[in-house]
């Protein structure tokens, strides 16, 4: 859907750009408020009754998220949305973080199965960005692909390559629930009532509380999220600048029968979108995608279904290994537990 439309439909509500870049940290409702005088969203208990000792990224750290932050969110809310959701999130934004190279803090991003021979440090596949060393002796990639005989993980096409990323298993309505978290810490304080009910369920959903102590109720919960939303996909190197997180608000003029607010993620090459129906509204209905520049692919997310691969394409130039060099890599891939000892 074009520009025009989406625009007669959504006005830009909350924008916050380029919080993977270390700066001065921002609260994401332009409040500073004393440790002692808060009050959680998420559970609407206020200090001393719980306490407001950890930072609160209203943006996953995971993505890069390092200056903008919650006020609103206790440490025991902070550390159930971590326990349950994190995990899943995690697993599912790999792949793009290996294709966008996010890397972790130790300066790689790793991708592998769980070895099972001492001398490998993985089983049939091991995908890294990040790992040379500057030692002269140093012939090893900064990134590479590694995998057995027949693991399919990397290819040849028509128009270049390919890489089919495997994820790790993961429960995909989880990274609904993570995504809608970061939406929710984002809402202006003046529009929480409109959303304290999904705000309050969220919540106990992830403490594990009354009513969602149980199985049923808690499978109902999740289940009954709008579990979809838009993955656009954007060639080159970090054409969307870094990690931006932005919410849209269905303007007044707009018809009902569009879901009222949309919650953006956008990191490096990606930008995932989802909708976030407030307590009025009995479901999610129809919602609409930006125009964004640079003519990515984009695609329906089911977040009911799991995707157990990502298939990243790309064209490169091949380049053989000079003989005289194959003996030094040998030795380099042995080093690092990535090839067995003759």
């Amino acid at each position: 859907m074009n520009k025009v439309i989406f625009n007669e439909i959504y006005d830009p509500l909350i924008k916050f750009e380029k919080i993977d870049v270390t700066g001065v940290r921002r609260e994401c409702h332009g409040l500073q408020i004393a440790k002692n005088e808060r009050t959680c969203m998420f559970c609407a208990q206020s200090y001393p009754d719980v306490k407001f000792s950890k930072i609160a990224h209203a943006v996953s750290e995971s993505i890069g998220n390092k200056t903008l932050f919650n006020h609103f969110e206790c440490d025991k809310c902070n550390s159930a949305f971590g326990q349950k959701l994190e995990d899943a999130f995690g697993k599912y934004i790999a792949p793009f973080k290996f294709v966008s190279q996010i890397k972790g803090k130790n300066g790689t991003i790793t991708i592998k199965d769980m070895p099972e021979d001492k001398e490998l440090s993985y089983k049939t596949y091991r995908l890294e960005r990040g790992s040379g060393s500057d030692s002269d002796k140093n012939y090893f990639p900064q990134d590479y692909i590694i995998e057995k005989s027949g693991r399919g993980i990397f290819r040849e096409t028509e128009e270049g390559f390919a890489i089919e990323i495997p994820r790790n298993r993961y429960n995909p309505r989880l990274v609904y629930a993570a995504l809608l978290k970061m939406g929710y810490s984002l809402l202006p304080i003046d529009l929480w009532d409109e959303y304290v009910i999904g705000i309050t369920s969220l919540g106990l959903y992830v403490r594990n509380e009354h009513p969602f102590d149980n199985n049923t109720e808690s499978e109902k919960y999740i289940n009954g999220l709008p579990n979809k939303g838009i993955l656009a996909q954007f060639p080159g190197i970090n054409p969307l600048n870094g990690v931006s997180a932005f919410l849209y608000q269905r303007n007044e003029k707009a018809p009902c029968e569009y879901t009222k607010l949309l919650f953006r993620l956008d990191f490096f090459n990606f930008s995932i979108l989802i909708p976030i129906v407030s307590d009025r509204e009995t479901q999610c209905s129809k919602f609409v995608i930006p125009a964004f520049q640079n003519n990515p692919s984009i695609s329906v997310i089911d977040f009911s279904k799991e995707e157990k691969i990502y298939t990243a394409y790309f064209s490169a130039e091949k380049i053989p290994i000079e003989k005289n060099m194959k003996e030094t890599l040998a030795l380099e891939l042995r080093e690092r537990g990535l090839l067995k000892k003759p």
